[in-house]
């Protein structure tokens, strides 16, 4: 059954600029089972910031045109899976085989970026940093869009 979520954090996801990765996903996710036209429009721009942004290996960076990272595919796969998890729900500009095309080429990505410990790689701003931290955070976001996406 799709719902409308009300408020302040409803109306904010409707009407959020899609200008990253990060964006796009988030409001897949917050505005997942949503139907009114608004949230529609607005999950058809996410989709779309997606759709542009997977890059050649899978994965996608901060923005559409940046390298992968494993925490922006992380995000960008859990956005996606809202999405495939939801019937009848509009997923243009994917078809379904190319949302779950799009969901086993990220997962392509992210097994093998894993370090030999087992963790991922941290994303940093600006990137080439070093944190524990972010280690763990990174990890966590691509160990949960594994999970989510079996």
């Amino acid at each position: 059954m799709l719902v409308t979520h009300q408020g302040e954090n409803g109306a904010w996801l409707r009407t959020a600029p899609v200008g990253s990765v990060l964006d796009a996903s988030s409001i897949l996710i917050g505005l997942e089972r949503d139907a009114d036209p608004t949230a529609i429009r607005q999950r058809g721009r996410a989709l779309d910031t997606l759709a542009r942004g997977q890059a050649p290996d899978g994965g996608w960076g901060p923005y559409v045109t940046s390298p992968s990272e494993p925490f922006d595919t992380a995000l960008a796969v859990l956005g996606l899976v809202a999405v495939r998890n939801v019937a009848d729900l509009d997923t243009a500009p994917y078809t379904q085989a190319e949302l779950d095309q799009a969901i086993r080429k990220a997962r392509d990505y992210l097994i093998p970026s894993r370090l030999e410990d087992g963790s991922s790689p941290e994303t940093t701003r600006p990137a080439g940093g070093e944190s524990y931290a972010q280690r763990i955070s990174t990890t966590a976001w691509a160990l949960q869009a594994l999970l989510a996406s079996e």
